[in-house]
């Protein structure tokens, strides 16, 4: 008897086929059955499938014409015998022994499906997507979804393994998608599963590739979006009769991951063309599409993500440009955002009270961020500063000195001779260290000879710690270099305190950073950490305080799920 069938869906995969079959052939599974797809690959694919019919009698192909992946799983399905059924794409990898490790769980369990994690990776970096979810830091065994509503988050079909016989009563089918084409068939299968298990084994390792034949190229097109769209509206109707665990567990998954993302990726990869012609083709169909979504699915509420909700709110609305910028300058931290950009958005903010409240604080918190990282290179190029100074004041008010402290004035005026001072004082941070006893040491430069570096409280930026003494001082060319002390004694606990330049005890301005960071030590009491273009510098626990806090939620984290394997 087949215990297991494995259905792999292949189209032009070939640079990394082998591979993949490889690591499930190596699952040290007898009983096992391997239904390879291919769907009309023009690039060798097909021929390394049938070399491994040849080589492997555990091995079978089915040439289709290019049905699409939900429709060449599907076919994989209806040849399918094993007692269990999972799924693998032909780009990825199947860990050693994963397969055997949910097998024997469900086995064990009698349950209908079993759930493992998974990681994803590229040619330079692998991650785990996971780590946020929450939902694999215990074993369960025979859970329902409205006992762990959590697993929403996890939809996709290639880090489980079913009973094909609870697959095949459910009359569960991979639409014809062109993109999430398994989180519908998997939103029905946690419903209809009347006991579901966990491993915290990884269980996948998801490729995520370059390349237009890729589905990572795919979520940013019109029609990949609108495909998952149409997708995720199948499944908010299947979930309209859920329960409210269930409910908030979906609005949490729609409004703060799935949707804002996809349409993040959208808005990337048209932003281009919209700035040069105002929209582009796929616009109007995709508002629409939210929208459609937007009436089937649960509303977002107080709790989700001002710019993730902003960005969704905004597309409904038929603004794309302004969704663009709000995930430029928001949502995109690898993207980075221009001070131009930052200012547009703050006119925008200004000009709607209602939008300005949903993402003000992010955006205060984003025009202060670049203002402390912008770099002050010209005595007359302040222009922008002086503007993103006076706009991140009127957003956050005097709470923006937590992070500039040069704005103390509060006003454009003093933000002008802010800049002056920092063009003029042009301090820099050579070295900062902190360590095991009562001391911070500063290396710096400056060209103002009555200048003086201090440390400014996040927390409270009326306190200014100055240094402790001068180590050493010297002159080099009008230009004022030396060592400082800062006391432990003076830096409250866990809070950051802003490296800063005092001038005649008038004006303080934030330094600019050029700083070689030593080391992480973990005995250190006092760490250094970079904010930007900004040092921190921040007071510890004693290492043994530290410690035993680590060991006590350690052991905490171990009973947890002791008891919870039990149970």
């Amino acid at each position: 008897m087949t215990k297991l069938s494995v259905v792999v869906a292949a189209k032009n995969v070939a640079p990394w086929l082998h591979e993949s079959l490889a690591s499930i052939a190596r699952q040290g599974i007898d009983a096992m059955e391997v239904i390879v797809v291919d769907d009309g690959s023009s690039d060798g694919s097909a021929e390394i499938a049938d070399q491994w019919r040849q080589a492997d009698p555990r091995f079978r192909v089915l040439h289709t014409p290019g049905l699409g992946g939900g429709a060449a799983r599907n076919a994989g399905v209806d040849q399918a015998t094993g007692e269990y059924l999972c799924f693998c794409d032909g780009d990825d990898l199947v860990p050693d022994g994963a397969y055997r490790a949910m097998i024997s769980r469900l086995d064990s369990s009698g349950s209908d499906l079993v759930i493992g994690d998974f990681l994803k990776f590229n040619s330079v970096v692998t991650w785990s997507p996971t780590s946020s979810m929450g939902v694999f830091i215990a074993e369960r065994r025979g859970v329902t979804l409205d006992q762990l509503p959590g697993i929403l988050l996890s939809r996709a079909c290639w880090n489980k393994v079913f009973r094909r016989g609870f697959w095949v009563s459910c009359r569960l089918r991979f639409p014809d998608a062109v993109r999430a084409n398994d989180i519908v068939p998997i939103a029905r299968a946690y419903l209809s599963a009347r006991a579901i298990d966990l491993v915290q084994d990884v269980v996948y390792l998801y490729r995520e590739r370059p390349g237009r034949g890729s589905m990572t190229y795919a979520a940013g097109t019109a029609d990949g979006t609108l495909s998952y769209l149409r997708q995720e509206t199948a499944v908010a109707r299947d979930l309209k009769s859920a329960s409210s665990a269930v409910a908030v567990a979906y609005r949490e998954l729609l409004f703060e991951r799935d949707l804002p993302v996809h349409l993040s990726k959208y808005l990337r990869e048209t932003a281009s063309d919209r700035s040069e012609a105002g929209s582009v083709a796929g616009d109007a169909a995709v508002v629409s599409a939210v929208r459609d979504l937007l009436s089937v699915g649960p509303p977002p509420d107080a709790g989700s993500s001002s710019i993730s909700r902003a960005i969704v709110e905004q597309v409904a609305a038929g603004h794309l440009a302004r969704a663009d910028a709000i995930r430029r300058v928001l949502f995109d931290t690898a993207a980075g955002a221009s001070v131009a950009e930052v200012l547009s958005l703050v006119a925008d903010v200004s000009d709607e009270r209602t939008f300005g409240s949903a993402i003000g604080f992010s955006l205060a918190q984003t025009a202060v961020d670049t203002l402390g990282d912008m770099s002050v290179d010209n005595p007359t190029g302040g222009a922008d500063w002086v503007a993103l100074a006076d706009a991140a004041t009127t957003l956050w008010g005097a709470e923006v000195t937590r992070c500039v402290p040069e704005l103390r004035g509060g006003s454009p005026r003093a933000a002008e001779a802010a800049h002056t001072l920092r063009w003029n004082t042009s301090a820099i941070v050579r070295r900062v260290r902190g360590g095991a006893g009562a001391t911070v040491w500063a290396e710096w430069a400056a060209n103002e000879p009555g200048a003086m570096p201090v440390l400014i409280s996040q927390h409270a930026p009326e306190v200014v710690v100055f240094p402790q003494r001068v180590i050493s001082h010297r002159t080099d060319r009008d230009r004022l270099h030396a060592i400082v002390e800062f006391s432990k004694r003076g830096l409250r606990l866990n809070s950051p305190y802003v490296i800063a330049v005092a001038v005649h005890d008038q004006c303080v301005a934030a330094l600019t950073t050029d700083s070689r960071l030593s080391g992480y030590d973990p005995f250190a009491s006092v760490a250094v950490e970079a904010q930007g273009r900004r040092l921190l510098v921040i007071r510890r626990p004693h290492w043994i305080v530290r410690a035993a806090g680590l060991i006590a939620r350690r052991c905490s984290r171990a009973l947890r799920s002791i008891r919870s394997s039990r149970g």
